[in-house]
């Protein structure tokens, strides 16, 4: 979720993952990750770049269960568009009690209101970003 320039899943793939769904709402964005990829010569059946805003991509959403979901939304959005995103994921759709979210954010924001939902595993602090490990 939220792609930007697809660095994370295409690093991701340079370490063996089979399959990487990268979605942003951004035309711009999804035009820079469709440009990485080329630049990479990567097989078409390790990847889909879908063009979506993260909550209607999630509310329709009927594919398989994720291994791991990235969220690296902008800094300042809203509190409640992450709640209601991770409220859906919480329902099991995308993902289940064996998979994990791992969320990117600016180090001073509570998330808590957000993740009520979710677990929190463990946490890292790199600069002025923390990421978070949930499961349902």
């Amino acid at each position: 979720m939220f792609a930007g320039s697809g660095s994370l899943g295409l690093e991701s793939l340079s370490r063996q993952a089979k399959l990487v769904c990268f979605v942003d709402q951004s035309w711009q964005a999804v035009k820079l990750v469709r440009e990485n990829i080329a630049l990479l010569g990567l097989e078409p059946d390790s990847y889909s770049v879908v063009q979506a805003e993260a909550e209607s991509f999630l509310k329709k959403y009927s594919g398989p269960i994720w291994d791991i979901v990235f969220l690296d939304p902008p800094y300042r959005v809203a509190e409640s568009k992450m709640k209601k995103i991770f409220d859906i994921l919480a329902q099991g759709k995308m993902i289940d009690k064996n998979s994990f979210l791992i969320y990117e954010y600016f180090f001073k924001k509570n998330i808590y209101h957000e993740i009520k939902k979710l677990n929190i595993i463990k946490e890292y602090l790199y600069g002025d970003k923390k990421v978070t490990y949930l499961t349902i």
